[in-house]
């Protein structure tokens, strides 16, 4: 049963007297890499187990990075000093290391996407990329102790949920999506926010994040390019001044689904996006491949796109022969060299 629901331990220690899950291991790169998650009581850790070909220990200042498919990554801290041991027979080193995990991170891993990891050390770092469908078993492995850290009352549910069951909703973790009705810009002396309402009436939710964070250069982003958009946003359901209130400390959790114009997507850095281009040009870039998009008009560039085609899951795509077509891309917009740009790291987010 247990391993029908992807869970290789779920019980009570009979000398801690916590509550022990642990997942399936997930072999990445055969026994160069696996990943497990586990728990003891409310601590919850991620491990990585493998061989590498030299001694190598980590501290605790290093971390393991794992890139998602939006470009976002997600940052774990060493749960204190650990090392690998010989393998006899110069078989090399095999590892075992324990990272700190956190309910935040295992809820984007069990709904998005791995395509490569980082593991710091003290001989430098490793890189490991993530085949497709190796990334398809962590987020279900991810998602699997999710579940059973929601049930064991661990984390707090994710409640998904329309606007106008918002007020039933005051103090817990919720998905939901609408339409931007307003805008405003305030501050409180010290801090900026924007903060946006999503809905009308008694169906509407107040969100709020720092401003800047939407900025292509930093500065103040009063949230006017919202306006009318759909969005969809993840958070905590406080009540203030008696409606439903959202604070995002960040933008992970928010996503907009009405199509950007090409020409206005540098004011959406830092957001995930959707937009529509036509390819203007293609060129080599590092591990992969640039795309030009253009359109609305404009005859230069208005957004670049790097895929990682070199290393990815994907390598049926020839961008080479995309010249003129129209692209539908998923993505989060940075800035670079004061041009947009989007990574796109698994096929789901091109079309």
């Amino acid at each position: 049963m247990l391993h029908a629901q992807g869970l290789q331990r779920n019980e009570v220690d009979r000398f801690t007297k916590q509550k022990v899950v642990s997942t399936i291991p997930v072999a990445i790169r055969g026994p160069q890499l696996g990943l497990q998650f586990s728990a003891e009581g409310k601590e919850l850790f991620l491990q990585l187990n493998g061989t590498i070909a030299e001694a190598a220990a980590i501290g605790l200042a290093d971390k393991t990075i794992l890139l998602l498919a939006d470009d976002s990554t997600v940052t774990l801290p060493a749960a204190g000093v650990q090392s690998a041991q010989y393998v006899s027979g110069g078989k090399g080193y095999q590892f075992k290391f324990t990272y700190h995990l956190n309910a935040g991170a295992v809820e984007t891993l069990s709904t998005q996407t791995v395509v490569a990891l980082r593991q710091y050390n003290t001989q430098g770092h490793l890189d490991y990329e993530v085949p497709a469908h190796t990334a398809a078993q962590v987020k279900r492995a991810a998602a699997s102790f999710y579940q059973a850290l929601v049930k064991e009352g661990v984390v707090p549910k994710l409640f998904f949920i329309d606007l106008a069951a918002a007020r039933k909703h005051i103090g817990d973790s919720v998905s939901l999506t609408g339409k931007v009705t307003n805008a405003l810009y305030s501050t409180d002396g010290k801090n900026r926010f924007v903060q946006l309402q999503v809905g009308s009436g008694r169906n509407s939710v107040q969100v709020q994040f720092p401003a800047g964070l939407g900025s292509a250069d930093g500065g103040v982003q009063t949230g006017e390019i919202y306006l009318n958009k759909e969005i969809t946003v993840q958070g905590r359901l406080q009540q203030k001044a008696g409606v439903p209130h959202m604070l995002l400390p960040h933008k992970k959790n928010f996503w907009v689904n009405t199509p950007v114009r090409l020409k206005d997507v540098a004011g959406f850095a830092g957001d995930s996006v959707v937009v529509y281009g036509e390819v203007l040009g293609v060129q080599p870039a590092p591990a992969g491949t640039q795309l030009q998009l253009g359109g609305d008009d404009e005859p230069q560039p208005l957004l670049l796109l790097h895929l990682f085609t070199h290393a990815s899951p994907w390598p049926h795509l020839n961008p080479q022969q995309w010249t003129g077509k129209l692209l539908r891309v998923r993505g989060r917009v940075f800035i670079e060299e004061g041009k947009p740009l989007i990574t796109v790291s698994s096929a789901a987010q091109i079309d």
